[in-house]
């Protein structure tokens, strides 16, 4: 049996009020008590002048793209940074691929995830998760257009399929969950799409898709033309099969029956007030990421508008590739830094509870109650005395002093 006590300057729970003075008790691995320390206690491990709350959750992000060259290049259009993606990422070994998995894995714990959302279209994605010293939802891509790639495709999806059947236990201490992960209405067919969701409604699995990422994407939906009809035709994926539903990336899904709360969509950059009715009557959650939304220069995200209408906005890093950082902790600041007026409490149930709750796993972790797994991590305070935890925290510029997964300090 293990039991240990952690006590800090403030414990942020997130579903409930902070604690000034407050302590945290673990019993094999899950949080037994949370509350305010009544007298010294010297056998308790002392965080110091930081904030103890819930370890961060990555809701979106690809870890396989994790590289300490330079962000690749994008010069105002998308297609042609997923091009330079694609030449970067051909251009590597498997073992190479596999080492940068691993490298974000290790990199997205020092930074305070104990949670993370983990797309990859490998075989390294297999071989790698099982051993994440964090928990995770995998999610295994499928992706394909056009008949003629019919084979290529059905193998795409065969590959998700046998990870998702046959998945490996994780490391012990930690979570993990398979999913899938049809990548893109501009790049996988809707058959794809279909078999994905009955794959996901009859086996009870998380599934997640980037949608409404750009207008060109739009574009693409409205009428098959434009900047992604391109790419097809260069790819030699492109055999007149696909027919334009006429309508938003949003409403396509809705019309295509996959729209629901077991659906986790990426980005969601371009959104009507359809979408959002449609998004908050389904109950999809959506993975806002803010830094790689800025690099890409996207306009105005909606996220305070869905988050008012009921929609689950949680928070993604995206990948390293597109200008950022693996760390939650930073989009949480980047947002703070841009909206004044946002409550800081919202934002940090962003990073965690909502994404915790987005992956099907809030009755899991995502926030500090008795009965959840004790991850937690603890970040030093610029300003110890602030009477506002919260804002101390996102003005503040420390990284994690301390984390610990399942009950065990890993860093």
């Amino acid at each position: 049996m293990s039991v240990f006590t952690l006590h800090s300057r403030w414990v942020l729970p997130v579903s409930s009020p902070p604690i000034e003075n407050g302590r945290v008790m673990v019993r094999d691995g899950r949080i037994e008590s949370v509350q305010r320390s009544r007298s010294p206690e010297p056998a308790a491990i002392d965080c110091g002048d930081a904030v103890l709350m819930p370890g961060l959750v990555n809701a979106h992000t690809h870890l396989e793209l994790t590289d300490t060259a330079d962000p690749v290049v994008f010069d105002g259009s998308f297609v042609g940074w997923i091009r330079r993606v694609s030449r970067r990422y051909a251009q590597v070994g498997p073992e190479t691929l596999e080492a940068a998995l691993r490298a974000g894995l290790q990199r997205s714990l020092e930074v305070g995830v104990t949670l993370v959302a983990d797309i990859g279209g490998s075989p390294q994605g297999p071989r790698a998760w099982p051993d994440a010293p964090l928990n995770t939802v995998a999610f295994h891509e499928a992706l394909g257009m056009g008949r003629r790639a019919a084979e290529p495709h059905e193998r795409s999806l065969q590959a998700a399929w046998d990870w998702c059947a046959g998945a490996p236990p994780a490391r012990t201490g930690v979570v993990l969950r398979p999913g899938i992960a049809p990548h893109a209405p501009y790049s996988t067919d809707a058959e794809i799409y279909r078999r994905a969701g009955r794959l996901a409604a009859t086996r009870g699995l998380p599934w997640t898709t980037h949608v409404a990422e750009t207008p060109e994407e739009a574009r693409f939906l409205a009428d098959g033309r434009g900047p992604f009809r391109e790419l097809l035709e260069s790819l030699g994926l492109w055999d007149g099969s696909f027919r334009p539903p006429g309508c938003s990336p949003v409403a396509w899904l809705h019309r295509s029956g996959l729209l629901g709360p077991r659906v986790l969509l990426a980005h969601v950059n371009y959104a009507d007030d359809g979408d959002l009715a449609l998004l908050a009557e389904a109950g999809a959650p959506v993975a806002f990421c803010p830094r790689a939304h800025r690099f890409f220069g996207h306009a105005p995200h909606r996220w305070r508008e869905m988050l008012a209408g009921g929609v689950n906005v949680c928070l993604g890093t995206d990948s390293t590739a597109g200008g950022g950082t693996l760390s939650i902790l930073d989009e949480m600041r980047f947002l703070r830094a841009a909206r004044e007026d946002v409550d800081g409490h919202l934002l940090l149930a962003m990073g965690t509870v909502h994404g915790a709750r987005a992956l099907g796993l809030d009755e899991a972790c995502g926030t500090l109650r008795p009965g959840l797994r004790a991850d937690l991590i603890a970040v030093p305070l610029d300003d110890p005395v602030a009477s506002d935890p919260a804002e101390a925290l996102l003005r503040g510029g420390a990284g994690p002093s301390g984390v610990w997964v399942g009950g065990v300090r890993v860093v």
